[in-house]
């Protein structure tokens, strides 16, 4: 038996409207292996179709364990093993009211 895979497009706009509610305007980080390349694809597709500035990191499967295999005591927080996808979204600054 082989497992179904989900269409990156639906899962994309599912985690866009639901999940995460991009607006127009908003920034948004796709940050992911090249594992999930389709769906950073889709995501990236699903940001600019609201209006909203997508940011794309893909980087090589075991990239982040390199990282931490070096031994350094000084890695940032963000240097995490990741095999999925991570998303984060930051709405645009409310502008100055005129005086």
């Amino acid at each position: 038996m082989t497992a179904a895979v989900p269409d990156p497009d639906a899962f994309a706009a599912l985690l866009c409207d639901w999940s995460m509610s991009v607006a127009p305007g908003d920034r948004v980080g796709i940050l992911s292996t090249t594992l999930a390349a389709d769906l950073a694809a889709a995501l990236n597709r699903a940001v600019l179709d609201r209006d909203a500035w997508p940011y794309i990191a893909l980087e090589p499967p075991g990239a982040a364990a390199e990282r931490l295999r070096t031994n350094r005591t000084t890695a940032p927080r963000s240097a995490i093993l990741r095999a999925g996808i991570s998303v984060w979204r930051s709405t645009p600054p409310l502008a100055p009211k005129p005086a």
